[in-house]
């Protein structure tokens, strides 16, 4: 998704800001989050393992945080999320030093971890600010 905008006069193309989540997302018989939720709506029984309610209560944190920044900043940012425990994840921790989550990092630069919202709107701003 491309933002058009003005530079001195010429029409440009302004990328979304590019926020990568790294943190643990919980599965369900192994299935992706996109797998699980199509088995859902197909009505297919997806219970899976009993996780403890402490990283429940993180995911969901997690998820709500998300589409909270969403809905907050809508285009102007492409959030993706990545489990620390696939490939990209793995990847990404070794290349950040990701060694705790949630981690944020933003547009490949800088990271953020923790679950402070005002800390991480503020650098999200910083990026966004003209």
């Amino acid at each position: 998704l491309r933002v058009p905008g003005t530079f001195f006069g010429k029409v440009v193309s302004m990328e979304p800001l590019r926020i990568e989540v790294i943190a643990p997302i919980l599965e369900s018989y192994g299935l992706c989050v996109s797998c699980h939720v199509l088995m859902r709506e197909a009505g297919l029984g997806t219970e899976g393992p009993d996780y403890p309610p402490e990283w429940k209560e993180d995911f969901r944190r997690l998820v709500d945080w998300v589409l909270e920044l969403s809905r907050a900043y809508g285009d102007k940012v492409n959030i993706i999320l990545i489990d620390p425990r696939s490939l990209q994840g793995l990847w990404r921790c070794i290349r950040y030093r990701v060694t705790r989550y949630p981690s944020f990092i933003i547009r490949g630069k800088r990271h953020y971890v923790g679950w402070n919202r005002e800390a991480l709107r503020h650098l999200i701003d910083s990026y966004l600010a003209p």
